[in-house]
This record gives C-alpha cells, structure tokens and sequence, in this order.
C-alpha cells in the first residue's frame, strides 16, 4: 500500500500574524459601494428626495462617514483580544491533528515493515489492514475539513462580533456620531476615493477600547 499522509496543504491552519485573522474581510465592506449607488440612485431619480450635504447638518440631510477598516483592525484592543483566543485555537487543533497524523505515519510504516518481512502471511490479512489504514486516512481529511470549517466560522463570527460593537458604538454617543450611514472604507475595495474629513476612525476606536470589556 503506498504511504498516503495528509501534508501540509491538508492541514487547516498556517502559522499567521495574530492581525491576519481579519484579513481587512469586514463584511461591511463588502456592501459599502452598493449604499453609495443606492443613494444616487435615490437623489436623482427620486423627484421628492431632498439634497444629499454629506457635511451639512441641517434636518432632513443624510449624513455619511466612514471608518478606515485597516486601522479599525490594528488599533482596537477587541481585535488584539479575539485575535489572540483564536491563534491559541489554531494552534491546539494543528497540534491536535498533527498528533494524529504522526500516528498515522508510523501504523503505515509498520504495515508496510511487516510486509516485507512476512509477518502478513495471508491476502485476507494484507487486505483487512489496508482497509484499517484507508478507513483512518479517510477519518484524518474528514477532521482537517472539520477543523478548517471550524476556523473558518469563528473568523465569521468574529467580523459579526466586531461589526455589532462599531453599530453599538455608533447608537450609544449619537451626539459624537450623527450619521445616517457609516461605511466601511479599505483601499482597493469597493469605494474609490473618501474624502478625509468625514473619516471618524479615530474617535470609534477611541470609543471601542474604553468601552471594551474582555468576558
């Protein structure tokens, strides 16, 4: 039987910066660009909408900022936080399975010693092991796959998590924060060009970090 491991494009989880675990992915990013066509769209086809004065802050005016999404992610401490639970996460599922993995080799190797050396006197024998070896090879890319899904729906739920408390932010100091929407910027997404003084960066990460209480 050929030995068949999992190497290292099975296993679930490269070594990383801990500030890769977002990867600028915010999901809010994702939509920025379609809000902007939406409110042109609104302002110019619509014959009873009122102007759009992104600066002013008369009533009745949409009012737009943005948030630098790079910066959000390098500077809050909720990040550094969560960042740091799922790195340890990481690193105890890749040891998990490259535990796993090592078992695997050395059954495989035995196999195949006892092979050569005629210890497996019988087909019946050789085949039943060899099902032995598949069955656990099998069961090995199964967890890989469970453990990448795993990652890969904490990472998620972290941008939720991190999105929810930009939004409760936002709510909790209305007088700091009057805007209708708050877009996520990222160079090279979806918006091109944001002008600097409606950038709030600073202040929601101000905001984020003194309200932050790690559970």
């Amino acid at each position: 039987m050929e030995n068949q491991t999992l190497h290292g494009d099975n296993q679930p989880m490269n070594e990383k910066k801990t500030r890769s675990v977002f990867n600028g992915q915010l999901i809010f990013n994702i939509v920025a660009a379609v809000a902007i066509v939406l409110l042109i769209v609104m302002q110019f086809y619509n014959p009873f909408a009122k102007k759009i004065n992104i600066a002013g802050n008369e009533n009745g005016e949409i009012r737009i900022a943005y948030v630098v999404s790079d910066s959000l992610m390098t500077n809050c401490v909720m990040v550094d936080t969560m960042s740091a639970q799922l790195a340890k996460l990481q690193d105890s599922l890749q040891k998990d399975l490259m535990s796993r993995q090592q078992g695997f080799e050395a059954r495989v190797n035995i196999f195949q010693q006892n092979m050569q050396n005629g210890k497996i006197t019988t087909e019946s024998q050789a085949k039943q092991q060899q099902a032995a070896l598949q069955s656990e090879q099998e069961s090995l890319m199964a967890l890989n796959e469970q453990y990448t899904s795993q990652i890969s729906q904490i990472q998620l739920d972290m941008n939720f998590a991190l999105i929810d408390s930009v939004n409760s932010v936002i709510k909790k100091y209305p007088d700091e924060f009057p805007y209708d929407f708050v877009l996520g910027y990222a160079k090279g997404g979806g918006i091109l060009y944001a002008n600097e003084k409606f950038d709030i960066t600073s202040a929601v990460i101000e905001k984020l970090n003194n309200d932050y209480k790690p559970e």
